[in-house]
């Protein structure tokens, strides 16, 4: 069994971005967390080859309640009115610091500021307040 607690790294966002979808680079989804907490329990769940039905509803409910979103950049967000479920990696940045756990194709994040659902173009996905 994998420990994913001794996973998680201290980063900063730009070195995540970077690593997204390069020609060389494992690394083809973000997804992030709204609490630090779930970092290992989601890579756990990712990881499991067999997981369970109360694993599954698990993982439904974290994106049901906003627990878990799908980084997306600002392009791919450009008309569509519902994007409960996505976060706007355009707008987070480079010098946000994150907590992550490198899970090839994910790369799993936690924003030490809180996190807003998908911001408007030009505005940071960065909670202010």
């Amino acid at each position: 069994m994998i420990h994913f607690e001794s996973l998680i790294d201290l980063t900063q966002f730009g070195n995540v971005r970077g690593s997204l979808g390069g020609p060389d680079s494992p690394i083809t989804d973000l997804l992030f967390v709204r609490d630090e907490s779930l970092l290992a329990p989601v890579a756990e769940l990712l990881t499991d080859e067999h997981p369970t039905d109360a694993q599954r509803m698990q993982f439904a409910r974290w994106i049901r309640d906003g627990s878990l979103k799908v980084g997306v950049p600002q392009a791919r967000l450009s008309g569509e009115p519902d994007c409960d479920g996505r976060v706007d990696v355009d707008a987070i940045p480079d010098e946000a610091r994150c907590r992550v756990i490198f899970l090839p194709p994910y790369y799993l994040v936690h924003l030490r500021a809180p996190l807003r659902q998908a911001a408007p173009a030009g505005r940071s996905a960065l909670a202010h307040g």
